[in-house]
């Protein structure tokens, strides 16, 4: 037994010593999941790009930004609001009211239908946005290329997410996986790609060797120099792409969790939210008491000149936070008593003296979008998603052109030996 382990080791040994069989381990690895998963990858890709200005695509289709006409009577209480919203939309869930005190925009409504069975594609109703006058408390009618701007932006994000089939189906749980999996891989897809592409000798030290693309090229060559150049200058997008999209997946929820326990950032006990089709939990909820949301309205009577406010009711605790250009607070109250539970009032400036690690698992959807760097840091993450399916066709037709020159070398060879056994 002794002997055997020593010979296995000499092997191992070898084999990652050996520089020529590490870059043929990650060539084979690199490609394989390249024409496998990457497939995965582009359709996340597109999707995701698509997505990068949802938002703002959303607000322009419902006239968000446009003001209200302005009548002689001042603007109802917060209160008086929240009461009229909730009598004009029964047949609805209240998840979220957003108020602009210091601004002359229409208030916005987030609304979920109740429950009224799953649509032919098993899908369960998604929420819908809605305009209030900010003077009447009327809640506005929802615009057509609002709605369908929305459906639109619903269905890409259960494309972009992997569910693809009604929750029952057979496919639905291993397509979920598999999009999780291959945000994962991704990560290995572009640290081998890196190594495999590092250029040797004088030329590592050339910046036209790193950056550069050689349209003078052609063919392979060129697909293969476009390849590796678009690989290298997205190479850190992709990083962030892979660590964020999977840090939020639910079937690799152990990665997550192994980044909060290394980051210090325990994860709240909450029941994790149900996939996208899936049943609803919040639509067949009563709507929240008028005298249970007033303490909140109350409470921040005591702060002013407050831009914006918003009332969050999705988790059955209502929670009321608002920002000025200063000054953000946030609000909550016991569901149980109604007592004002907490109440915390801060300079913008102190969320800077928040732990990086903090800020990375708090606004781990920020990063993966792009947001957190403003309206650069989307358009160059939009730049990096529509950049995937690139990679996956240059790297199939490479694969292919380099199948078929091996058959056409192994047919050659063949042939040579035929030649030398009939001369023997």
């Amino acid at each position: 037994m002794h002997t055997s382990l020593l010979h296995f080791s000499t092997i191992f040994g070898k084999v990652f010593t050996s520089g020529e069989s590490v870059r043929k381990f990650l060539f084979n690895l690199h490609w394989i999941l390249g024409i496998t998963l990457g497939t995965l990858l582009a359709i996340s890709g597109v999707t995701g790009g698509l997505m990068a200005f949802k938002p703002e695509l959303i607000a322009w289709a419902n006239g968000v930004n446009e003001a209200p006409e302005e009548p002689t009577s001042q603007r109802l209480p917060a209160e008086v609001i929240y009461e009229r919203v909730l009598a004009q939309t029964s047949e609805f869930r209240l998840l979220k009211l957003t108020l602009y005190p210091g601004r002359s925009r229409y208030y916005q409504a987030e609304l979920l239908r109740r429950a009224s069975g799953q649509n032919a594609m098993g899908s369960m109703p998604q929420p819908e946005m809605r305009l209030v006058d900010p003077y009447t408390g009327e809640v506005l009618g929802r615009s057509s290329l609002g709605a369908s701007i929305e459906a639109t932006m619903a269905w890409l994000q259960k494309i972009h997410e992997g569910h693809w089939f009604r929750p029952d189906h057979i496919l639905s749980t291993p397509v979920w996986t598999s999009m999780s999996v291959a945000a994962f891989c991704l990560y290995f897809v572009v640290l081998s790609g890196l190594y495999l592409r590092w250029p040797r000798g004088r030329l590592a030290r050339k910046p036209s060797a790193w950056l550069k693309i050689d349209f003078r090229l052609n063919g392979r060559a060129f697909l293969r120099n476009l390849h590796m150049v678009m690989g290298t200058v997205l190479l850190l997008i992709y990083l962030i792409v892979a660590h964020t999209g999977t840090f939020q997946s639910t079937p690799l929820k152990w990665y997550g969790q192994t980044v909060r326990d290394i980051l210090g950032q325990p994860q709240e006990d909450k029941p994790p939210p149900p996939p996208p089709g899936g049943p609803a939990t919040t639509s067949d909820v009563p709507a929240i008491p008028v005298n249970e949301v007033i303490p909140l309205f109350t409470a921040a009577r005591n702060f002013t000149g407050w831009q914006k406010m918003v009332l969050q009711l999705q988790d059955n605790d209502p929670v009321l936070s608002g920002e000025s250009e200063r000054m953000t607070f946030r609000i909550a109250i016991d569901p149980v008593t109604g007592d004002v539970e907490s109440s915390t009032l801060r300079q913008k400036t102190d969320e800077n003296s928040s732990s990086f690690a903090q800020m990375l698992v708090e606004r781990n959807q920020d990063i993966h979008e792009g947001r957190i760097f403003g309206i650069p840091g989307v358009v160059v993450m939009m730049t990096a998603a529509f950049s995937m399916p690139v990679f996956y066709v240059t790297g199939w037709v490479m694969y292919l052109q380099r199948r078929k020159r091996l058959k056409s070398s192994n047919r050659q060879r063949k042939g040579q030996e035929k030649g030398i056994a009939a001369k023997r």
